[in-house]
């Protein structure tokens, strides 16, 4: 692909047009920047942005999807929609913008690598090319209503950001930590074969969302390790003092959680369901009944919400225990984070089992009135 050295692409983009008349209009906008352009050089500094011909600025609604499009259009290169989402993904590159999808006013993009970068093709993933096609598409039904040039993408894990969210408002999790706890949490759903937000689900039952100092006096952590030979604790190398569990931050329990996961053959599930995924964190063998409705050897009193109907006398099942996860992880995240604290406290102040109505739905008391936030007050794992 050629950009001309003597195109300045700042006046090239049309009005937002379609057909034959834009088209016209575009390539007499170009004929136009090329003559101005040419002038220019002679006048004007190579190293300025504002008109050095391999620069842009980016205006109220350009996309970075547009303005591949565009450059491709200037050099008269197929500009079907994979080749610019390819041009897209290659610019992004060569301007070190980490999310191709995100881009500001102002905001000045080198074109000048695009030619050697498009020279060898490349995969893109099919993933961020939808994501690009939808932000422009958006961009395109309104242009003026948006804040940035092109709208976020919603996050991939959107329970998972939720959770983040709320870890941070909760001082569970420190700022800066947030995107190595997510980076961690993603890697290690791709290496076990989950899915990060069941992960989330997970942590919001039984940490209360990711706190590191959960605890029911005998289980520790964003997981609850036990005490007791052949617990949780001691698989991953805290037999002697469980609760030095309680010392380490959200990274370094997500390391013991994931030796646990090794240590319980979470990969042999792959993929790991968020059902098999609890019950890998509250007992591993009782993933070998694969029967929905089938009645779970789960002793001791759980959450009551894992329960059918929140009826702690009958038997936890695979059905009950997901529809009790989420639930608890719909009213965790709720919005009227007030009203829900309020619940979570009548519940524990209840005993665990007061049957609440809340903003969120009947929802059986489920917390371990001896810490507020633990989703179970056995020790199994």
């Amino acid at each position: 692909m050629k950009i001309s050295s003597e195109l300045s692409f700042k006046d090239l983009l049309p009005k937002r047009e379609t057909g034959q008349r834009g088209n016209a209009e575009f390539r007499k906008a170009m004929e136009q920047a090329r003559e101005a352009s040419a002038g220019a050089a002679r006048t004007t500094p190579r190293d300025d942005p504002q008109h050095a011909s391999d620069r842009y600025t980016v205006r109220q609604g350009d996309t970075m999807f547009s303005i591949a499009r565009r450059a491709l259009e200037v050099q008269g290169l197929d500009a079907g929609n994979n080749a610019a989402t390819r041009a897209a993904v290659q610019l992004a590159k060569i301007n070190h913008i980490a999310n191709p999808d995100l881009i500001r006013p102002g905001q000045t993009i080198s074109l000048a690598d695009l030619k050697g970068q498009l020279r060898e093709r490349q995969e893109i993933d099919p993933r961020l090319s939808a994501t690009l096609r939808r932000t422009e598409a958006a961009v395109q039904r309104n242009p003026a209503g948006a804040a940035q040039v092109a709208v976020a993408p919603r996050p991939a894990n959107p329970l998972l950001e939720k959770m983040l969210d709320r870890a941070v408002g909760l001082q569970y999790l420190d700022a800066s930590q947030k995107d190595a706890v997510r980076n961690k949490i993603i890697e290690m759903g791709a290496e076990y074969k989950f899915k990060p937000d069941d992960l989330a689900t997970v942590m919001l039952m039984e940490s209360d969302g990711m706190n590191p100092q959960a605890s029911n006096g005998r289980c520790f952590g964003v997981i609850q390790f036990c005490e007791g030979a052949n617990k949780g604790a001691a698989s991953v190398g805290y037999a002697d003092n469980p609760k030095a569990i309680l010392k380490l931050g959200v990274l370094d329990q997500l390391d013991l959680v994931k030796k646990y996961f090794d240590e319980t053959g979470l990969k042999k599930m792959s993929p790991a369901t968020l059902d098999d995924l609890y019950l890998t964190v509250l007992k591993p063998a009782s993933r070998k009944e694969r029967d929905p409705n089938a009645n779970l050897e789960i002793p001791g009193n759980q959450a009551a919400l894992l329960y059918p109907s929140g009826d702690r006398s009958q038997p936890i099942t695979r059905a009950s225990l997901l529809a009790g996860l989420q639930l608890n992880a719909r009213g965790k995240l709720a919005t009227d984070s007030v009203r829900v604290t309020q619940a979570v406290r009548f519940t524990a102040a209840n005993g665990g089992g007061a049957l609440m109505k809340t903003n969120f739905g009947n929802v059986q008391g489920a917390l371990n009135p001896l810490a507020v936030g633990i989703g179970r007050d056995n020790d199994e794992l």
